[in-house]
């Protein structure tokens, strides 16, 4: 019950209580019918109809379970080698592929989460050209995220510009995308490797905290604290960086924190000495 609190909102817990609330009376129906009349081939019938929609809306709930306990584990505890071991059952247990293009997705922020540019450009690579929308956008965000892992300028201005065309593409006055990222982030990412560092540091004060999750407030201090350096804030810098050395220990942002300290001169507080 307490792993449900965690991974669902409360009206995602409602929801389910509903549910397996019908599931059950369904059941309970179907059976009670069957048992009416036990020599009746139709029964049989509609007694395997029932047990088998029961199944594959049991096997549902399963594989939502562990979809939504992957985006806690890569969200919230910035954990995406865990995230993507919950990935993996949902990938084995979807019959009729429905989580197919959630899961392709996961694996791509997870992948950058731990800056694994080999597997990620050949996941990039392979991508089916019929997956939702959203996808396009992730895969333009990646493609500019490897340029950044690997300094490559001239790269990552070709790829800031064709991520940030999608930024304003609208129907109907409407962004078609889904607001996946902070665009204010992304901006400053690229502004900060153009070494406009006061340009960076404004748009980064411009971005919406509150509506960030753990993994993106990690990310958010870790480009700030970059900026503070090169705007000789050196004592705002360290503090952000031991932040994101807390929230962020098991994947390679937290790394790369660390290592900016060490650079530093400074020692940075261990998670577990810090719990």
């Amino acid at each position: 019950m307490q792993q449900i609190k965690l991974y669902f909102t409360k009206k995602e817990q409602i929801n389910m209580f509903f549910n397996f609330l019908v599931y059950v009376i369904f059941l309970g129906y179907s059976i009670y019918l069957f048992s009416t009349n036990l020599n009746d081939p139709f029964n049989w019938f509609m007694l395997a109809i029932a047990l088998a929609f029961l199944s594959f809306s049991v096997l549902k709930e399963f594989l939502n379970f562990h979809f939504k306990k992957a985006i806690y584990l890569l969200t919230v505890k910035c954990d995406p080698k865990s995230g993507l071991n919950q990935i993996t059952k949902v990938e084995r247990y979807d019959l009729f592929k429905s989580f197919d293009s959630a899961c392709l997705i996961f694996r791509i922020l997870a992948l950058l989460d731990q800056h694994d540019t080999e597997n990620l450009s050949h996941l990039l690579d392979n991508i089916p050209s019929d997956q939702v929308k959203d996808l396009l956008l992730v895969k333009a965000y990646a493609n500019f995220k490897i340029t950044v892992f690997n300094k490559n300028k001239t790269q990552m201005k070709k790829a800031f510009t064709s991520l940030i065309t999608l930024k304003d593409i609208k129907h109907k006055g409407k962004a078609i995308f889904s607001p996946l990222f902070s665009w204010e982030d992304i901006e400053a990412e690229y502004e900060y490797r153009m070494n406009d560092f006061k340009k960076a540091s404004s748009l980064l004060n411009k971005a919406n905290m509150a509506a960030m999750n753990p993994r993106e407030l990690s990310q958010h201090a870790l480009l700030q604290a970059d900026v503070f350096v090169q705007l000789g804030k050196m004592k705002e810098a360290m503090g952000l960086f031991q932040e994101v050395v807390l929230m962020s220990s098991l994947n390679a942002y937290g790394e790369e924190a660390k290592s900016q300290i060490i650079a530093l001169g400074g020692h940075y507080e261990s998670p577990e000495i810090s719990r």
